[in-house]
């Protein structure tokens, strides 16, 4: 069964927003947010707070934009020259150039945001179509040396399940 949580902080993921509520589908986390959107996370099978997110909209919750964090012990003013950069990576197994959307000062240096893209949630479960776990490598930055920036060149993700919980998230993202 559903559990509801009710939380009031402020998230920062893509945009600054207030959670309203969230509950837990097969390990999979579905959030309300405002304004109006539903996130769903998976946690990182190799850091703690690097979640691969799925965030669907009001008004067009059929596609969905796909993102992640990755650590770095590097000062934000060093990680904010990366920001708007492309990264080529594979995700997946697929060889595709992803965006360095920004970077988030924490205690142990910075935070930096990749944006995977916007894709429609078919296209996004095909994706993840009879795959247990999936990988995203950092393979090089366009114009930047990735060692300078990034601590890490690699994150996974167990991903059971994330059909269901997007097909959950549509239909509650439906009735925003």
């Amino acid at each position: 069964m559903y559990k509801i949580y009710l939380l009031v902080f402020i998230f920062t993921l893509i945009v600054p927003t207030y959670i309203l509520g969230s509950y837990s589908y097969k390990n999979n986390n579905i959030k309300y947010s405002f304004p109006k959107s539903v996130l769903v996370s998976k946690k990182s099978d190799t850091f703690f707070y690097n979640d691969l997110g799925f965030r669907l909209f009001q008004g067009n919750c059929l596609i969905g934009n796909i993102y992640t964090t990755f650590p770095s012990k590097k000062s934000i003013q060093l990680i904010r020259k990366i920001e708007d950069k492309f990264i080529n990576v594979d995700f997946g197994g697929e060889i595709t150039t992803v965006k360095i959307r920004e970077g988030f000062s924490n205690s142990n240096g910075s935070i930096i945001l990749i944006d995977l893209g916007w894709k429609s949630i078919e296209d996004i479960k095909n994706f993840f179509d009879n795959k247990l776990k999936i990988s995203l490598i950092l393979k090089g930055g366009q114009g930047f040396d990735l060692n300078n920036y990034f601590n890490t060149n690699s994150n996974s993700w167990n991903i059971v399940g994330i059909s269901k919980a997007l097909d959950e998230a549509t239909k509650l993202c439906n009735n925003l």
